[in-house]
């Protein structure tokens, strides 16, 4: 087995910016291949989720993932195989991590479908709500040349709303 690296560190609040701003573009190619979709059928009712969920299998590699839960944190292992560490984000947010990668060199033409499938490259998009806060500065993101795992520390300190006491009468 291959020596683990770290991430790329944006996943930390530094470059969130940029990285958000890459997702939102993301989201916004899916939207429009969801509408060009449900265009093709004539905009029949009650295929929205098909429409989003096939634009986006069409535009991005979707890793097969998986999330375990220990009392202190949850831990998500990827399989990423062709990305290298250098090309994988992860985000962290308090209750949500996201994973983009990107192997298509910085510069090339991206096919017409935008996945850069005509250059050889390729994109991962996959994002997941948490069911409860994490400590998104304490993540810590590793990959070898199969598996991407990001270790998410739940949050610790209770809410402050959890901590208030009723005032006496």
């Amino acid at each position: 087995m291959a020596n683990k690296v770290a991430v790329a560190k944006r996943y930390t609040e530094v470059t969130i910016g940029s990285l958000l701003e890459e997702v939102q573009t993301a989201v916004d190619r899916i939207r429009r291949r969801a509408y060009e979709l449900a265009a093709e059928r004539g905009f029949a009712a009650g295929h929205d989720l098909d429409d989003w969920l096939k634009a986006e299998n069409e535009l991005f590699f979707v890793p097969a993932c998986e999330i375990e839960e220990t009392e202190t944190e949850y831990n998500l292992k990827a399989s990423v195989p062709g990305f290298s560490p250098d090309q994988i984000a992860v985000c962290v947010e308090p209750q949500s991590v996201t994973v983009w990668g990107k192997t298509a060199m910085s510069g090339e033409v991206l096919g017409e479908a935008g996945t850069g499938s005509d250059v050889g490259g390729k994109e991962m998009f996959c994002q997941y709500r948490l069911p409860q806060e994490v400590e998104a500065e304490r993540a810590k993101a590793f990959c070898d040349a199969e598996e991407l795992i990001v270790t998410l520390p739940k949050r610790s300190e209770p809410f402050e709303a959890d901590t208030e006491q009723p005032a006496a009468a």
